[in-house]
């Protein structure tokens, strides 16, 4: 199932989405390169394991591969991902769907589940075996609050 925004160029193909959900302000489709541009209000909304998957941005790129399947998504400005009770904040995240993992960067890519937050400079998503991994990259320190849960007598 494909949703288009309003100010579209041209709709994708609903083959080129199958069970992938882009809305956006406005898109364009370019068939000669295989590759859309979202942008305004942009969500993309996929499944896994039975859970929706949910990025939404200012900017975002998706690459198709010659037989019209959605293969990578690059995520741009204010990028939120949400899956299950997690929320993973970022300035750009790039999810390939063949390899099933988001990979998110940013001075501060922030991840939060319940009340548990972790910060460093690049997080990863494998979506198949849905753990989320926080990393750093230079002399950065990846920092995070772990609340215990709640102890019953």
């Amino acid at each position: 199932m494909m949703l288009i925004g309003i100010g579209a160029t041209e709709e994708l193909p609903k083959a080129l989405l199958d069970n992938i959900q882009i809305t956006a302000d406005n898109m364009q489709y370019d068939p000669s390169n295989k590759s859309a541009t979202a942008k305004g209000n942009v969500k993309l909304v996929y499944i896994v394991n039975g859970l929706p998957v949910t990025l939404t941005s200012t900017t975002l790129h998706a690459k198709f591969d010659d037989s019209g399947k959605l293969i990578k998504v690059t995520a741009e400005d204010d990028v939120e991902v949400t899956y299950d009770a997690s929320h993973l904040y970022a300035q750009t995240c790039t999810h390939d769907f063949d390899k099933e993992r988001t990979v998110c960067t940013g001075p501060d890519v922030i991840l939060t589940k319940n009340n548990d937050k972790m910060h460093g400079n690049v997080a990863t998503l494998d979506t198949s075996t849905q753990v989320f991994t926080m990393h750093t990259t230079g002399k950065n320190q990846v920092t995070g609050i772990i609340h215990p849960a709640a102890i019953t007598k």
